[in-house]
């Protein structure tokens, strides 16, 4: 009967190993933003933001990176909050299978002791002129042009603490990817 009693802490010993080596601040997937978070000392936390302005590739969910290691599938309107070590970081997202390429991207960013950081994903869109025809048996009937809007670039770049708490109001969590 003890055997089981030792197995139990035993799994709770590596669950616990586990979490320590995560860069994420354990928080459910899908909790709404409810404030910035106070950092531990001696660490640096940075939140990761995909503010939900434009819908362009809304239904796409890029990987994303810290130091090369995936830590979250980063959804449309979706944050993600990290407890990183001060110092030298790359942030970068990848696109899953099927996902655009414009998602390949990263940025660098220096983290202080005890500082409270936001990157953004942008999506840069540009609106694009096109003309459409319409075959007919006489000819071709020239519609009035309409514009198109593409996805120029996605941008990831630090931002202000004001202008990313704006947007995080209405974010909800990402969910974390397995490590």
């Amino acid at each position: 009967m003890a055997l089981p009693k030792y197995l139990g802490v035993i799994a709770l010993a590596l669950a616990a190993s586990a979490c320590s080596t995560s860069p994420h601040v354990p928080m459910p997937s899908g909790e709404p933003f409810v404030g910035v978070a106070a950092p531990v000392q001696g660490r640096a936390l940075l939140y990761v933001l995909r503010p939900g302005f434009l819908e362009r590739l809304a239904h796409e969910s890029p990987s994303l990176l810290v130091d090369g290691t995936r830590v979250a599938a980063l959804g449309y309107d979706q944050f993600v909050l990290l407890e990183l070590d001060p110092g030298q970081h790359v942030i970068s997202l990848q696109p899953n299978p099927r996902e655009a390429s414009i998602w390949r991207t990263e940025v660098a960013v220096s983290l202080r002791p005890e500082s409270v950081s936001f990157v953004a994903v942008w999506n840069v869109i540009e609106g694009v002129t096109q003309w459409n025809f319409v075959p007919v048996a006489s000819g071709i009937i020239v519609l009035p042009p309409t514009t198109a809007f593409m996805n120029k670039e996605v941008r990831v770049e630090q931002v202000l603490p004001s202008d990313a708490l704006l947007a995080l109001q209405t974010m909800r969590r990402a969910a974390k990817l397995p490590m």
